[in-house]
């Protein structure tokens, strides 16, 4: 909490990720020139927040600082709850207190764009792809790629 408060003192201008509610909220949103919200699957964000903690468990990742070990400082009980709740949606795998994954990367990526085209996209492929393609062309090798797929879509 010092280190924030000290931190804000010194710096007019700041990005921060993540929302660290501890950490002098109130005043980083009086102060907050933008907020971006992002607004994801919970189950995918509790994917990928297990994924990172597990893969640098008690080390910095490349993004962070040198120094800052990465920690999942949740609480015995939402821990427990988490994979309670991710257990009965047979996302993972509780046998004896060994969590396994029962869902793949590619599923969860699957799972996401679907829902992304979904809400945003009424469910339309097309629209997704004419939005995806508006400020970007595609190469030669897009569009064969493409062409490929919607071939073995038929």
């Amino acid at each position: 909490e010092i280190m924030t408060k000290t931190f804000l003192d010194l710096n007019k201008d700041w990005v921060i990720d993540g929302n660290y509610s501890k950490l002098s909220f109130e005043r980083r949103m009086e102060e907050a020139d933008v907020i971006i919200m992002l607004l994801f699957n919970r189950v995918s964000c509790l994917y990928r927040v297990t994924r990172r903690y597990l893969t640098y468990k008690d080390s910095s990742r490349p993004d962070m600082g040198e120094g800052c070990k990465e920690k999942l400082d949740w609480s015995r009980t939402t821990t427990y709850t988490v994979i309670k709740r991710l257990v009965e949606r047979g996302i993972l795998k509780n046998d004896n207190s060994l969590i396994t994954s029962l869902v793949s990367k590619d599923e969860i990526q699957a799972a996401e764009i679907d829902e992304l085209v979904e809400k945003k996209f009424e469910g339309s492929l097309p629209a997704f792809i004419s939005a995806f393609t508006k400020h970007a062309k595609l190469s030669e090798k897009d569009i064969a790629e493409l062409r490929e797929f919607i071939e073995r879509s038929k």
